[in-house]
């Protein structure tokens, strides 16, 4: 259960303070992440006012999601609230290029992305951290459905994004839906703005390779087991192990991206992660069934995308390892977490003369002196034949 919820039918003249004061008069407790109230407002493109709003705990959350109507009222207005994170949801208001981060198979457009603790604290970056330090930026999360992954959410990027420098952030499973959407876009002229506006991809953990020397159903398998409770059973249940298409394109994507001269950037998770069989399973799903026979039975712990299936392989690709295993690699403990220093950093040699950076206020001095991600030819993984 997540403990944001996407408010929207906010009246412009609200301030965050008179949001924090009213559900504090409710008795909903807010969370102390970053030493705010867990409240951040965006003007959306009607005038109106949406925010999300982070609570202390999902009971909290639960709670405020059961207000009435009546104790919905504020300023006039008839506040909608969802947990529903589906779509586009804007973070930030800059106005010179576009961030659109695509989570993986946890699932939850925010939470995916989200550090917390029993204590109420929580630390989104995208949201608390990344608009102060590009603040040129709107930073977006787009949370994608089983419909999203077969149509691959290239009308609904077509339809949000402007003619502006556009930066696709992808982790895990969110990494290929973002390969396949660009290259639908490649072959539809309706989306030639979406490739013209891409400046930029940046994978935590995705797994461009699959398994070396494993094939795409046991790999699948395998990718799939660390998720395990948590994973959205509707972007799985469409999957065939005689049809692993989102898995099959990276030769065309490299293409493209060499092609378009798109800036590249991988993150490699760079510790291993403890996974176990599937306990949580649920019959309706043939596929998840079959996955089960091959995966092993027993509670093992390995590097789930390691950095030759991580790698895209392009001529030059942009490296940097994250202290983390795969599934919290996308998230950060707080603004002087030096993995965050290391994600900070590639953002900034991706989109460096367009994204101008501003001064650190949070971060301290010495954390921003992190090595600057090298760039390599890939080709020194794959031996002396080349890329396959």
């Amino acid at each position: 259960m997540t403990r944001t919820l996407r408010i929207s039918n906010i009246a412009p003249t609200t301030t965050a303070d008179a949001l924090a004061s009213y559900f504090r008069d409710k008795g909903l407790q807010l969370s102390t992440g970053n030493g705010k109230h867990g409240i951040y407002l965006v003007k959306a493109e009607d005038d109106n006012i949406h925010a999300t709003v982070s609570f202390y705990s999902d009971l909290v959350c639960k709670r405020a999601l059961a207000l009435s109507y009546e104790d919905r009222k504020l300023d006039n207005r008839l506040l909608v609230l969802s947990s529903n994170f589906d779509g586009f949801t804007v973070l930030s208001e800059g106005s010179q290029v576009d961030i659109i981060a695509l989570h993986g198979l946890n699932g939850h457009a925010f939470d995916s992305w989200e550090f917390y603790n029993r204590k109420g604290y929580n630390f989104m970056w995208l949201r608390d951290y990344l608009p102060e330090r590009f603040p040129s930026a709107r930073v977006m999360v787009y949370g994608y459905t089983a419909n999203a992954i077969s149509e691959l959410g290239t009308e609904q990027i077509r339809s949000q994004a402007a003619e502006r420098p556009l930066l696709l952030v992808g982790h895990s499973m969110g990494g290929l839906v973002i390969k396949q959407a660009l290259i639908i876009a490649k072959d539809n002229n309706r989306y030639q703005t979406i490739l013209n506006s891409v400046h930029g991809v940046l994978s935590l953990g995705t797994p461009h390779q699959g398994g070396k020397g494993v094939d795409n159903a046991r790999f699948v398998a395998n990718f799939l087991r660390p998720f395990n409770r948590n994973v959205r059973m509707d972007l799985i249940k469409g999957l065939r192990p005689d049809s692993m298409i989102l898995f099959d394109l990276t030769n065309e994507f490299r293409k493209l991206v060499e092609a378009r001269r798109i800036k590249i950037a991988t993150l490699i998770e760079s510790k291993s992660t403890r996974i176990g069989f599937f306990r949580h399973v649920r019959v309706h799903s043939s596929f998840y069934r079959f996955l089960s026979t091959l995966s092993d039975t027993s509670v093992c712990i390995f590097q789930i995308v390691d950095e030759a299936s991580a790698a895209l392989g392009v001529s030059v690709e942009r490296k940097a390892s994250i202290n983390a295993n795969h599934i919290n690699m996308c998230k950060f403990r707080n603004p002087s977490d030096k993995s965050l220093a290391v994600a900070v950093q590639v953002i900034k040699d991706l989109r460096g003369e367009i994204l101008p950076m501003t001064t650190p206020t949070l971060l301290p001095h010495h954390e921003f002196n992190a090595p600057r991600v090298q760039e390599r030819d890939p080709s020194f993984m794959l031996g002396s034949s080349g890329i396959p």
